[in-house]
């Protein structure tokens, strides 16, 4: 009975946040709303994480790096009337932008703390880590919003089969050392079921993305899969550097926001790069 109720709490939890991402979707406004929100509590989540081993980072320094690059998201790539300010507010942004980098030097050499350089470099890891993904999941919307429908597609997709097939066909250990539990079956179980669904956008989006080639789709599911993949492995590391089982308990049944965004973490910014080197995005 346990085993069932934990399997219909965290559908009901898988459910919900999907539900949520894919309602944002509609708009740029409600997409980067929604992914600032889920940003700060991933942030708070893991200041929670180092807190318990004893490693504090100042608040002064986690909301200079969340909030200056958000802004700047915001600004750059808004619609309609931040499109028409950002020209004002642009070097506005980029100072910010700047500031907040220097303030966390700064604060260091004031800290009281007993360990201030380890104390910048955990606050650093968190921009390199967090804020930036969320940067490029936004701007991605920004592109297009079927290219953000597609990072979360392939990611889900391919979570989804290669847990499905591990469980079933898994023999041969992915990453024995960080996960004991992924196989070489699952990982090719999930790449298999993405690339179909790429073959699937590119049917569905022809019209819209008339010189996106089938085979640009199938390169975009490797790659996303590719780099989740790395995302989750890394992610286990991250855990077991810190000895705890789940990142938090924000999502009953799935554990934490990293649990839950560790691929997508590392997808993101893999999937701008992809979009880079195809001269898709300019």
């Amino acid at each position: 009975m346990k085993i069932q109720s934990n399997f219909v709490l965290r559908t009901l939890t898988g459910a919900v946040f999907v539900a949520a991402i894919l309602a944002s979707m509609l708009s740029f406004w409600s997409f980067a709303l929604l992914m600032s929100i889920v940003l700060l509590l991933t942030v708070y989540e893991y200041q929670e994480l180092l807190a318990k081993k004893g490693i504090e980072i100042s608040q002064r320094a986690i909301g200079a790096l969340v909030f200056a690059p958000m802004t700047m998201i915001f600004f750059f790539y808004g619609e309609s009337f931040a499109t028409s300010l950002s020209t004002t507010f642009r070097p506005l942004c980029v100072a910010l932008f700047i500031f907040s980098f220097l303030l966390l030097f700064v604060e260091g050499l004031y800290s009281k703390k007993e360990n201030p350089i380890q104390n910048l470099i955990y606050a650093i890891f968190a921009f390199f880590y967090m804020t930036l993904p969320f940067v490029c999941l936004i701007y991605l919307h920004r592109v297009n919003p079927l290219f953000a429908l597609a990072l979360f597609s392939f990611v889900w997709i391919n979570d989804t089969f290669a847990y499905l097939v591990g469980i079933t066909m898994g023999k041969h250990k992915l990453f024995e050392r960080i996960s004991p539990k992924k196989s070489w079956e699952g990982f090719f179980g999930g790449l298999i079921f993405a690339v179909l669904a790429g073959i699937a956008f590119h049917h569905f989006t022809t019209d819209i993305f008339e010189n996106y080639s089938l085979i640009k789709w199938i390169g975009l599911a490797l790659m996303v899969v590719i780099s989740a993949t790395f995302g989750d492995l890394f992610e286990s590391m991250f855990k077991r550097s810190l000895d705890v089982k789940d990142s938090g308990t924000f999502l009953p049944g799935h554990g934490g926001f990293l649990d839950r965004l560790d691929s997508i973490l590392f997808a993101a910014p893999a999937m701008i790069l992809y979009l880079l080197l195809i001269k898709v995005i300019p």
